[in-house]
This record gives C-alpha cells, sequence and structure tokens, in this order.
C-alpha cells in the first residue's frame, strides 16, 4: 500500500465489520490515512510489516499483509470491505502470503482471530491452518478473547 490508499483506508475504518473484528481504527480522516501509510510511519516501525491491497481488477476489496517482530513468528492479516466478502478473496490472500511466509524462511506463520469470528476461522481452516491456542488481546481498549491458528512446513 501506498499513500493514494488512503481512501480504501478510511473506507476500512467506516466498515463495522472490520471495526469489530480487526484492530483497525475507527473513522480515519484523510490526513489520518495519508499519515499511516507513509513510509517510516512510527506504528510498527519495530517490525517488518508488508500491506497490499486486494483488488478484483477493478475496485478495491481490502487489504492484506504480513507482520512480523523481530525474532517472533510472522502472522498473516486481512480485512475486506462488504463487497470483497464471499468472494473467496480472503481465503486467496491468506493462502498467498501464507506461501510466501514459508517460501521464505520461516517454519511457521500464525494468524489471531477475535472469538466469534467464523468467517475467518473458516478461512484459516481452507487454507491449511490449525487451531494452536486461545489468547487474548486489546482491542479498542477492552481485553479481547483470541484464537490464535498456525501452519507450518
Amino acid at each position: 500500500m501506498v499513500e493514494a490508499d488512503w481512501a480504501l483506508e478510511v473506507a476500512l475504518s467506516m466498515d463495522p465489520d472490520v471495526l469489530r473484528w480487526t484492530h483497525y481504527r475507527p473513522e480515519m480522516t484523510e490526513e489520518t490515512a495519508r499519515a499511516r501509510l507513509r513510509p517510516g510511519h512510527s506504528e510498527g516501525a519495530s517490525a517488518d510489516t508488508y500491506r497490499y491491497v486486494i483488488t478484483d481488477g477493478q475496485i478495491n476489496l481490502g487489504v492484506a499483509g504480513v507482520f512480523a517482530e523481530p525474532g517472533e513468528v510472522p502472522e498473516i492479516y486481512y480485512a475486506l470491505l462488504r463487497t470483497g466478502r464471499g468472494r473467496g478473496a480472503a481465503s486467496l490472500a491468506a493462502r498467498a502470503f501464507t506461501d510466501w511466509v514459508l517460501d521464505n524462511g520461516s517454519r511457521v506463520v500464525t494468524v489471531v482471530i477475535f472469538d466469534g469470528n467464523t468467517a475467518s476461522e473458516a478461512v484459516a481452516l481452507r487454507t491449511g491452518y490449525s487451531f494452536l491456542r486461545r489468547a487474548t488481546a486489546i482491542h479498542q481498549g477492552v481485553r479481547t478473547e483470541t484464537t490464535v491458528w498456525e501452519r507450518m512446513i
């Protein structure tokens, strides 16, 4: 993603399902979205983060990427707008990023899913992940239960 993708960031930050199931910040403005997409932005600066637009060639459907803290297991993630759901885009993106991580030196990759997100659990299963453990995360200031899924070589 590049700064010119700011409108997609804003749209994702306005989608109730994206806000419910991801760490997207609510109601970004053009300026906050542009700032988030600028090279060298401080959010996640200690980690390697790769973010890409998911598109069908005509419209943007969402985003997907990989987040890797130094010395930690890489984690894939994705967020789709309503227009991108139910089209196989999440599974395609999850499979592509997982394969990329495993083909480039990692023996394991994870995906963290908020409890109750059955659609993402189905994506994890379709793309070869296995349930690993339960965990917690802070989501919009609230402690939230999650499940961690992994796929190994």
